[in-house]
């Protein structure tokens, strides 16, 4: 047998002995190790800031300052669990948040715009919305007035209860369940 014939039926040895050793381990990334359970879908969700359709704001005065009504604490809500099996199509709630003086959510609601009734499993979403949020912790809005008094400057500061409209967005992709930034 010649070298070149010995060089080339090594070099199919190689090939046919990689070839294989691939096939198993992509047969092992397929499958899950015998008796374990696949992992359970869990889901986030996410929220951005919009503008509301009925969103009042406080009227500074000349001499007048606001700080404050920024998120110090939060997390993202959770897709629900229950609706996973049901592959629902992307959902997109925007809500009114009400804080108080201390910045803590005290009411979630349904911005006035919403049609919560065309939203399949809205009261869900609702639910996840409001358990994540109640969660946040706001700056408190701070609104400080300066006057002049006997050529003095005076400084008082007072925390004043602020409502916020955000838009959660839940979807599934790929079969996940993810959550997006709402774009409105």
């Amino acid at each position: 047998m010649s070298l070149a014939a010995m060089t080339a039926r090594r070099w199919r040895r190689v090939l046919c002995a990689s070839a294989a050793l691939a096939c198993l381990l992509l047969a092992a990334c397929a499958s899950a190790p015998p008796g374990s359970a696949p992992a359970p879908l869990a889901g986030t969700g996410s929220y951005t800031p919009v503008h509301g359709a009925n969103t009042r704001h406080y009227v500074l005065s000349a001499g007048q300052s606001f700080s404050g009504a920024t998120l110090a604490r939060f997390q993202n809500p959770l897709y629900p669990p229950a609706l996973l099996p049901l592959k629902l199509a992307p959902v997109t709630l925007v809500v009114q948040l009400v804080s108080g003086t201390d910045g803590r959510v005290q009411r979630v609601q349904p911005d006035p715009s919403a049609q919560l009734q065309l939203i399949d499993h809205a009261g869900e979403f609702m639910a996840a919305i409001e358990a994540c949020t109640r969660q946040w912790q706001f700056a408190p809005l701070l609104i400080t007035t300066t006057r002049v008094d006997d050529g003095k400057p005076q400084q008082r500061t007072e925390a004043k209860p602020f409502s916020l409209v955000h838009a959660f967005s839940f979807e599934l992709r790929d079969g996940q369940p993810r959550a997006s930034l709402a774009r409105q």
